[in-house]
């Protein structure tokens, strides 16, 4: 597809970049890596999978170097009512054992609201050459199980709301549930 832009009459080819965060997830002994399924549609087969491998450095490889073809140039498993895709590894790099997650973990249950909810992602803009780090984040749902229409899904899909809205880079990433926890005085 080529544009135009506004007041000029050259074509300019126009670029679409995804920005997002994904997981390492061990199933059965069986890599994966995870991320939501809007970033996914947009990574390339010849994509580059960039790791915090140590607190500030990071570690880069190509995706069809390690990844698991379903089909040929289809690297990529999405859930049919969720924002969800897996990437089936064949080999884990040296640089990421002890980075995965264990499939265990992960619940298929809704966060009570009385939780908290902590996110691990990318934020592009704080990303440089030299510093290389995720970023935390703590939100709190603030609704019940809906039905979402998404642009590019035909059928809705199941999601949930959180109290904040999101960031450029933490499409994709964990949540993780923090049980809240009450404190209260001894009043003497």
């Amino acid at each position: 597809v080529w544009f135009k832009r506004n007041g000029s009459q050259t074509p300019e080819p126009v670029l679409e970049t995804a920005r997002g965060t994904g997981f390492l997830v061990l199933a059965y002994e069986t890599p994966f890596i995870v991320t939501a399924a809007h970033i996914a549609r947009k990574i390339p087969y010849k994509a580059r999978l960039t790791a915090e491998v140590k607190s500030g450095t990071r570690y880069s490889i190509e995706l069809r170097k390690i990844a698991v073809e379903r089909i040929p140039g289809k690297i990529w498993w999405e859930h049919p009512q969720s924002d969800v895709a897996a990437i089936q590894l064949a080999t884990i790099p040296s640089h990421l054992y002890g980075r995965f997650m264990p499939f265990e973990l992960i619940s298929d249950e809704l966060p009570r609201r009385s939780f908290d909810l902590t996110v691990i992602g990318f934020v592009p803009e704080f990303i440089t050459q030299k510093n290389f780090s995720s970023i935390t984040k703590t939100l709190r749902p603030a609704s019940a199980l809906l039905e979402c229409k998404v642009e590019g899904w035909s059928a809705p899909l199941d999601c949930f709301l959180v109290d904040e809205p999101s960031v450029i880079g933490f499409s994709g990433a964990p949540l993780f549930l923090t049980p809240r926890i009450q404190t209260t005085s001894m009043r003497q």
